[in-house]
């Protein structure tokens, strides 16, 4: 059975016209001579049959050899192809994902310096109001002072009033004399 089947791959591979099968080979009947030998023209012609079908083989084999090295040294290229453009993917995947990195890195840096930015400026805003309340207390103080000073000065002045009043008066000139003359 398995004869009859690699009989049919050759009959397929080679073409029915070229293929002259191991199972032909194996039974085929020469026709045998007189004397016990077989006939020249039939041995000759199944021999020059079986030779065409070796170099029709031979052929095959041969182009199929070829056909299989440059089919090997494509896979190759295309395994190379594959490699350098897997390295290039995992390349800009690494540099994508620094890229990002990178950016996340300079967002929180621009959000850090936002965050003290604000933390200076609240600050600044608590110092303001601190600022003001001494800026009051210290008018506050003049004020207090300057009512002492006015008050010290009305003080004085009155006694200074009052000392003038209670001092001799002074007569008015006449001046009726001057008017007589």
């Amino acid at each position: 059975m398995a004869t009859k089947r690699s009989d049919k791959f050759l009959a397929e591979m080679l073409g029915d016209e070229a293929v002259i099968t191991p199972s032909e080979l194996a039974h085929h009947d020469l026709p045998k001579k007189l004397f016990g030998g077989y006939a020249r023209q039939e041995t000759d012609a199944l021999l020059s049959h079986a030779a065409d079908a070796l170099e029709s083989l031979s052929d095959q084999m041969k182009l199929l050899r070829e056909s299989n090295l440059a089919l090997n040294e494509r896979l190759e290229e295309h395994r190379e192809m594959e490699s350098t453009l897997r390295g290039a993917l995992m390349s800009s995947q690494k540099f994508s994902e620094e890229i990002v990195d990178s950016a996340k890195r300079e967002a929180q840096a621009i959000v850090s310096e936002a965050e003290a930015q604000r933390a200076a400026i609240e600050l600044e805003q608590k110092k303001v109001p601190e600022s003001l309340r001494d800026e009051i207390r210290m008018l506050e103080e003049q004020r207090g002072r300057l009512e002492r000073d006015l008050e010290a000065v009305l003080q004085a002045h009155a006694k200074m009033l009052e000392a003038a009043r209670t001092a001799e008066p002074m007569e008015p000139e006449d001046d009726s004399d001057d008017s007589s003359d």
